[in-house]
């Protein structure tokens, strides 16, 4: 096992890169592209590029344009919504950023005129698979707004849900109207996408650590915390641990500590209180897990809300 350990705050990972690689190796020959997503996979890309290069992999998707400017440029790099207006330069160094807005349109056009240099981005489509006709007053204003600046061009579609055949003769009618070329290719995640469609290009998302629909491999992190003794009540200790909300905790979620049956009382924004009905009386802090422990006692991932584990994965604990 090839592991790597990343701290944040009060929290400890730790990361099988082997299972993450034959989890992202099953889908290669579908996705020629992956979305570094959350704070541990950019952490580990310089580790597992080579691996990822040699699977085939053409593509990085990441909403870190610092983690795209370290990436070779022989490979496409997608920003993902949720940048700022600043990081808009970036695309000087071949990054893609995925563009929603026309006030983003026009900070872009203005660093290409800057610089005079023509500058990419992609369009995003937000709208549910089947239903582009609900969003399409938003995608022809966009349409158009890129074709009248100056100096930039787009290089492609990012949709959020997926583009389907009933909602591609519209898009490519948008596109050619509004005097950008037809032919763009789309950009949607692996679970999304219908192989019918031509010119899609999917991408690996949350199969890298098999939280996908349908989607056989080995959740390949062990999430642990610390926690103090804070007193007793109605017969159970109680530990604090000083992670909550505010960090990415769900009002709801599974532990185990050592080979103590342990139950969430109570989570706050800055804290989660739990209780064991042993009693302990070992060193402190006491250690906790989210996911992984004791091998013959793991945390059982099925308690766990995928949504809620993803969100840990990819916005929580990663200041």
């Amino acid at each position: 096992m090839s592991e790597f350990l990343l701290q944040t705050k009060n929290l400890n990972f730790k990361i099988d890169k082997t299972a993450i690689l034959e989890n992202i190796r099953r889908h290669c020959d579908k996705a020629p592209m992956i979305n570094l997503f959350g704070p541990f996979l950019c952490k580990i890309w310089k580790s597992i590029e080579d691996d990822l290069l040699r699977f085939g992999i053409k593509g990085i998707l990441c909403s870190n344009s610092s983690v795209l400017s370290q990436i070779d440029a022989k490979i496409t790099k997608i920003l993902l919504p949720g940048f700022s207006i600043d990081e808009l330069g970036c695309a000087q160094s071949g990054i893609l950023p995925v563009i929603d807005s026309m006030s983003a349109l026009c900070a872009l056009s203005n660093i290409a005129q800057m610089y005079d240099k023509r500058l990419y981005f992609l369009f995003r489509i937000r709208s549910l698979h089947n239903m582009l006709y609900c969003d399409q007053h938003y995608c022809e204003s966009l349409f158009n707004g890129a074709n009248v600046l100056p100096m930039i061009s787009a290089a492609g579609v990012y949709s959020d849900f997926g583009i389907s055949n009933t909602d591609l003769p519209l898009l490519r009618r948008m596109l050619y109207e509004c005097e950008n070329s037809a032919d763009l290719p789309i950009y949607t995640s692996l679970s999304a996408y219908d192989p019918q469609v031509a010119q899609i290009t999917p991408f690996i998302n949350y199969e890298s650590v098999a939280l996908c629909t349908n989607i056989t491999g080995a959740f390949p992190c062990e999430i642990s915390f610390t926690a103090h003794l804070i007193g007793e009540k109605y017969g159970h200790q109680l530990f604090r641990a000083d992670i909550g909300l505010k960090d990415g905790l769900p009002p709801v979620f599974p532990i185990r500590v050592d080979n103590n049956e342990a139950k969430v009382v109570t989570v706050e924004p800055d804290h989660f209180i739990f209780k064991i009905a042993d009693h302990y009386e070992g060193p402190q802090p006491i250690t906790g897990y989210l996911t992984g422990g004791s091998p013959l006692n793991p945390v059982d991932l099925s308690q766990w809300d995928t949504k809620d584990l993803i969100t840990i994965l990819s916005q929580g604990f990663s200041r």
